[in-house]
């Protein structure tokens, strides 16, 4: 028992969690459609409690990125229609929540990492640690593209931007 719980809490990200719960406050009072990302069933589940605790709205906002893709659901054969598909879920605004500080893990499945990456419809907040992606993370897909925008003006938002209310 006491090896899952070390399992468990080693996949979540307090500190991902805190940040995340700012955003959604942000986005909900300003009336903006979002849903969350995140690719561990356990920062999931925490992060759909700590919502729940902060009076946000909770209720299909947190996803586990397997369950966010969606599936094709009918196949063509010569001659013959689609007569029903589905290509996954979007929002207006997605926040990813990458868990990992150390090692890769899922950032070295380029499928799961591109459902995260491919689900708003607007605008996306990924929530890690810039130290995470210039280190470690720097050849995952998710750190190449925060390598190539990180010079962009409000590419990288601090936990103190958060605290301040400053989303963007």
């Amino acid at each position: 028992m006491g090896n899952t719980n070390r399992v468990l809490r080693h996949l979540q990200n307090k500190k991902e969690v805190e940040a995340i719960v700012l955003l959604a406050r942000y986005l909900q009072d300003e009336g903006k459609s979002y849903r969350i990302i995140t690719p561990y069933d356990a920062q999931r589940s925490e992060l759909e409690r700590a919502l729940e605790d902060e009076d946000l709205n909770w209720h299909d906002k947190c996803f586990n990125v397997d369950s966010f893709q969606g599936h094709f659901l009918a196949l063509t054969q010569p001659g013959s229609l689609i007569t029903d598909m589905k290509t996954g879920n979007e929002d207006h605004v997605i926040i990813i929540s990458v868990v990992r500080s150390k090692e890769l893990g899922f950032l070295t499945s380029i499928r799961r990492t591109n459902v995260m990456l491919t689900r708003c419809q607007h605008a996306m907040y990924i929530v890690s640690s810039k130290g995470f992606l210039e280190g470690k993370g720097a050849n995952s897909l998710i750190g190449k593209m925060a390598a190539e925008l990180g010079n962009c003006p409000g590419a990288w938002l601090t936990h103190k931007d958060f605290e301040e209310g400053r989303f963007e």
